[in-house]
């Protein structure tokens, strides 16, 4: 009798300590690994533990995942209760604000004082248009316009033909310096763009003018307005 008492008493020990163990172990397969939890972690709302795993925010905006429809916003950034930036659609977000990627355009004024009614240039004029071609060789831009204008002496029919032959003219001299003729290209813009007064002779000598414009290989940041 104090046999079988015995047998079932530590059978029944046995079931006991077995379901500790298997507790033990069914707990630990449903409890995510520390470290997982921590890789997400990382931030918590005043009054809760960091180690709160029911609260996840991995881009440390404030707003948690199951609420977080913008995963990735950059740090210490301010974001609505979605999440997301307050920066317009399409654009980037720094500490400063919100910006776009804009390419880089230089104008370059090219001083030929074209006489009235031509559009040949006058050798004095040359040395400067090669200094200018050197510079653009150092950094050689995607496409360069070169834009031809002329004062208001004559039609507008005239005057868009003379500045597009004074734009070719400066064209053909940039190329012969050394710009590939595949990325410059003459545009012509009559009298409608003048810089100076045409009721003047000096004036108009300032409109009967030639610009160089380049796109550059660089970009800058524009900012812009949240809304």
């Amino acid at each position: 009798m104090y046999k079988k008492n015995m047998i079932q008493v530590v059978g029944a020990l046995s079931l006991v300590v077995a379901g500790s163990v298997f507790g033990q172990q069914e707990a630990a397969d449903n409890q995510p690994e520390k470290q997982q939890v921590e890789q997400y972690l990382t931030y918590a709302p005043a009054g809760l533990e960091k180690e709160t795993p029911t609260i996840l925010d991995s881009d440390q905006d404030g707003v948690t995942l199951d609420k977080d429809q913008c995963l990735g916003t950059p740090f210490n950034v301010d974001v609505n209760e979605n999440g997301c930036s307050f920066c317009p659609e399409g654009s980037l977000e720094d500490k400063e604000g919100c910006y776009y990627m804009e390419k880089i355009t230089k104008s370059y004024p090219i001083r030929v004082n074209f006489p009235s009614r031509s559009y040949e240039i006058p050798d004095q004029y040359k040395p400067e248009i090669n200094q200018l071609v050197e510079m653009l060789k150092d950094n050689l831009p995607p496409k360069i316009v070169v834009e031809g204008h002329t004062d208001n002496m004559g039609s507008d029919e005239y005057n868009l033909e003379l500045s597009q032959q004074r734009a070719d003219s400066v064209t053909r001299l940039m190329i012969s310096y050394g710009i590939p003729s595949s990325i410059i290209v003459g545009k012509g813009f009559g009298e409608g763009s003048p810089i100076a007064d045409n009721a003047e002779d000096e004036g108009r000598r300032q409109n009967r003018r030639v610009t160089a414009v380049a796109e550059m290989n660089e970009e800058q940041k524009k900012y812009t307005t949240r809304y």
